[in-house]
């Protein structure tokens, strides 16, 4: 049987424009698993003005959703991703949402698999250790990346916005050379919110913690020993300029 999806991109409440899609059978591939849902990117077939293209998109499918608050945590996932996209701050580009099958559609980050991709777990002694993972010995861009990411910390609290550590999603190009160059985004937002009374210099020491938290505990899984002390400085030295 084919699975159809009804997706929402929402840009405001009165003007939600939606499209219909199905699911190519036997397409899906895991991507990972949340705290309220799992993450496969799966084929979708979509037919626009008689013409039929196909897409490849992460679909993350609440497990619960129907019982307990989880339709209300659909619907801030998507007003997170709002906020923070109309702050400017790095988010997928693509973004929808099935609110009767409670399934968020939302670009592969791992563009297919040709990147490895870290999603930052939300408690740090879950971080994998596994001896088959990947090493980097010197990421090209970092100065440029951290800058960029820290100041979308900094963004986010001028926006009201708190972020944590497990919101955000690493990627470097799987080709099997120890150097790279890493990217990032947001793409989870549960634990994203929107405070109009904090205190923006509190909320922005808050979002640089846990950005830079972030970070760290991806260096810690996927750069060599020997060369993370120096990735550690480089973050403490930009940080102060932010």
């Amino acid at each position: 049987m084919v699975e159809k999806l009804n997706l929402t991109k929402h840009s405001g409440s009165e003007d939600a424009k939606s499209m219909d899609v199905s699911i190519v059978p036997g397409t899906a591939r895991w991507l990972g698993r949340g705290g309220y849902g799992t993450v496969a990117e799966n084929a979708l077939r979509v037919e626009h003005n008689g013409q039929e293209r196909i897409v490849h998109l992460a679909l993350k499918n609440y497990r619960n959703y129907g019982r307990a608050n989880e339709e209300k945590e659909i619907e801030h996932e998507f007003a997170m991703y709002k906020a923070c996209k109309d702050a400017g701050m790095h988010v997928l580009p693509t973004y929808r949402i099935d609110t009767n099958r409670g399934i968020i559609a939302m670009t592969d980050f791992s563009d297919g698999g040709e990147y490895v991709v870290f999603s930052t777990p939300e408690n740090s002694s879950s971080v994998p250790n596994e001896k088959e993972l990947p090493k980097l010995q010197h990421i090209d861009n970092f100065e440029s990346f951290i800058r960029s990411f820290l100041q979308d910390a900094k963004k986010a609290a001028d926006n009201n916005i708190q972020i944590y550590r497990d919101a955000f999603l690493f990627r470097f190009l799987k080709d099997g050379r120890h150097r790279g160059t890493l990217e990032y985004v947001l793409s989870d937002f549960n634990n994203v919110g929107v405070f109009k009374k904090e205190r923006k210099n509190n909320l922005c020491e808050s979002n640089l913690s846990e950005c830079r938290l972030a970070v760290t505990l991806f260096l810690l899984t996927f750069v060599e020993k020997d060369a993370q002390k120096e990735l550690v400085d480089t973050i403490d030295k930009i940080a102060t300029t932010i």
